[in-house]
């Protein structure tokens, strides 16, 4: 069936109840398109992002994709890309909120975590909103908001991988062409140098030696020029 024909069944089932999901900006503007272009009533209900409840739950995670929050609390999803599956997930991410602030309503969550819920209703279209900068000023009202570079990856740059990369390239590349016993010997510091900025590179992260090694061998070390690897810190 199409859209316009499921609409009026699916809008008494939600009308004035709080619509939960994940990322839900994507959701609520999918929803106000199909409304729009078939010209079909809009609902009135609030909008509770458990993506936003993420952020402001768990600040010191790098991602807070479905998968990585499910994670984070022991909810176990099986299937990623099953739509029944990401709605159990959330189901669970607001069980945990719920037990883990002692809240009765989704209101009294957004509250303790200190974001807004958001709405669909006609002509009216709001998303969830997390202020991290208002909620660090409900914590202690006189401290002044301070902004920490995040410390999950490895900090060495490009620039300084560079300075390290192009000696070791040039070494090795031009002594190992020098049929002699001495200039291969001078041409394996090449690599012992590529080898040390490679370490340099990836020191610190979840598989350095995993990553290193496939560097080295991957176009001499050009694959440490990306991110590739560079996972977050144990």
């Amino acid at each position: 069936p199409y859209f316009d024909e499921l609409w009026p069944l699916i809008k008494e089932k939600i009308n004035g109840k709080t619509l939960v999901a994940h990322y839900a900006r994507f959701d609520m503007d999918v929803l106000e398109e199909e409304l729009t272009g078939n010209e079909l009533a809009f609902p009135s209900c609030p909008v509770f992002c458990t993506c936003v409840l993420s952020q402001a739950m768990f600040p010191e995670m790098p991602q807070h994709r479905l998968q990585d929050v499910t994670e984070k609390i022991g909810f176990n999803l099986e299937q990623r890309y099953n739509a029944m599956a990401q709605a159990r997930a959330c189901v669970a991410i607001v069980e945990y909120a719920l037990k883990a602030t002692g809240a009765e309503f989704l209101q009294d969550v957004a509250d303790a975590y200190h974001f807004h819920l958001g709405y669909i209703g006609k002509d009216v279209v709001t998303e969830c909103n997390f202020n991290r900068r208002r909620a660090l000023s409900y914590e202690d009202i006189n401290a002044a908001p301070v902004v920490q570079k995040p410390e999950t990856y490895n900090d060495m740059d490009n620039i300084t991988y560079l300075k390290y990369w192009v000696p070791s390239i040039a070494i090795s590349f031009i002594f190992n062409s020098i049929n002699a016993e001495w200039a291969r010997a001078i041409g394996s510091i090449g690599m012992l140098g590529l080898i040390y900025a490679t370490y340099l590179r990836f020191k610190g992260t979840k598989r350095p030696f995993w990553y290193g090694f496939v560097n080295i061998f991957f176009t001499v070390g050009v694959l440490g020029f990306f991110d590739v690897g560079r996972a977050p810190k144990k």
